[in-house]
C-alpha cells in the first residue's frame, strides 16, 4: 500500500514511518516543521502539509490508498483554542483533503481519554458510555472521533492508552521532572490500575487497520492487554534508571483542591505556564482505568509483538 502518515516527525510517528516501510509499505509522511536531509533514511517521502492548510494535504495525499492521521495536539495544560484548531479542524482538513485526493481508507488515532472520569473503570469495551470530557484534550480528541466518522471512506478508529517507549516525550519525562522535584502523591492508597501501550505496539495496531479488510472497520481499543499496578510500573521504570522514588500518601480531596488551586492561578499568568501538577494528572494517578482489547484479538486476529515486560526494558535501556 502507499499509505501517508501526519504527524510524523513526532514520537510515535517516526516509529510508524519506520514499521511501516519494513513491511513493505510506500510511505508519504507530513507534518508541519520541516526535517532534515536523510531525516527518514529513505524510509520514506516527506512532505511538508500544515493540518490547516487542506490543499498542501491534498497534494500530500495524493495517490495514496489509506491515510494514517496521527497529528494531534496531546498535553494535559494548554489553551482550549488550541486543543480546538488542531484536534478538531485539523481533523476535519484531513478528512476533506483525503476525499478531495481520492483515498478510501483513514485510520485516525483518538484517546483513551475519552474514557476517563473521576472513577475506576476496568476491561472497558469500545460501546462504553463515554462520560463528559475531563479537560480540553479528552473533549477535542472525543469531537475529533466525530469528524472522521465523517470521512465517506472506510473509518478505523485506534484509542491508544499511554504510549511510551524508547523516544518518549510525554510518559517517561512527566514522571522523572515529577521524582525529580520531591515525593510524587500516593492517592488513594496507590492501588491504580493502568494499561500501557508500547510504542511498536501501538505501530503495529495502526498497521493491521490499515491492512484489514473494510468490512471490519469501526473503533478499536489498544493497549498491551496486560494492566499494572500504576505505583509498580513507576517504581519499575524510575528505578531501572537510578531515579529514586520516594511517595507521599495525601487525602485525595485535599491534594484535588490543590491542583484546582494551581490550575486557577495558571490560568491567570498572561505567560500561560503549565502548573506543576493538575487535577487531570492527579485522577491518573488516581482512578483505575484499562481496556478490553477483544476487538482488536478477535476482528483483526491481532496481539501485541512483544510483551509488556520486554517493553519496560527496552525503554529502560534505551533511557539509560
Amino acid at each position: 500500500m502507499k499509505i501517508a502518515i501526519t504527524g510524523a516527525t513526532g514520537f510515535a510517528g517516526r516509529n510508524l514511518v519506520r514499521l511501516a516501510a519494513e513491511r513493505g509499505h510506500e510511505v508519504v509522511a507530513t507534518a508541519r516543521g520541516i526535517t532534515g536531509p536523510g531525516d527518514f533514511q529513505g524510509q520514506a517521502r516527506f512532505l511538508q502539509a500544515d493540518l490547516g492548510d487542506e490543499a498542501a494535504l491534498r497534494a500530500t495525499f495524493a495517490g495514496c490508498d489509506a491515510v494514517i492521521h496521527l497529528a494531534a495536539l496531546s498535553a494535559p495544560w494548554g489553551r482550549t483554542s488550541d486543543f480546538e484548531r488542531v484536534n478538531v479542524a485539523g481533523t476535519r482538513h484531513v478528512v476533506r483533503a483525503a476525499e478531495a485526493a481520492g483515498i478510501g481508507r483513514l485510520v485516525h488515532v483518538s484517546s483513551s481519554s475519552v474514557y476517563f472520569a473521576f472513577e475506576d473503570h476496568l476491561d472497558l469495551r469500545e460501546d462504553a458510555t463515554l462520560p463528559p470530557p475531563v479537560n480540553a484534550y479528552a473533549a477535542t480528541k472525543r469531537a475529533s472521533e466525530d469528524e472522521a466518522w465523517r470521512f465517506s471512506g472506510t473509518v478505523f478508529i485506534a484509542r491508544p492508552r499511554a504510549i511510551f517507549g524508547p523516544g518518549d516525550t510525554q510518559l517517561l519525562p512527566r514522571f522523572l521532572a515529577a521524582a525529580r522535584r520531591g515525593p510524587l502523591p500516593l492517592l488513594r492508597g496507590g492501588r491504580a490500575m493502568t494499561d500501557l501501550t508500547f510504542v511498536d505496539t501501538h505501530s503495529h495496531a495502526l498497521l493491521a487497520m490499515a491492512e484489514a479488510p473494510a468490512e471490519l472497520a469501526g473503533t478499536y481499543n489498544v493497549s498491551q492487554g496486560e494492566p499494572v499496578v500504576l505505583r509498580d510500573m513507576v517504581e519499575r521504570l524510575l528505578g531501572g534508571l537510578g531515579v529514586p522514588v520516594r511517595w507521599r500518601s495525601l487525602p485525595a480531596p485535599l491534594a484535588f483542591a490543590g491542583a484546582h488551586l494551581l490550575e486557577t492561578l495558571c490560568r491567570l499568568d498572561p505567560k500561560g505556564r503549565e502548573p506543576p501538577v493538575t487535577v487531570y494528572g492527579l485522577g491518573l494517578l488516581s482512578y483505575s482505568l484499562t481496556l478490553n482489547l477483544r476487538q482488536m484479538r478477535q476482528k483483526l486476529d491481532w496481539r501485541p509483538p512483544i510483551g509488556l515486560d520486554e517493553a519496560l526494558e527496552r525503554t529502560i535501556r534505551a533511557a539509560a
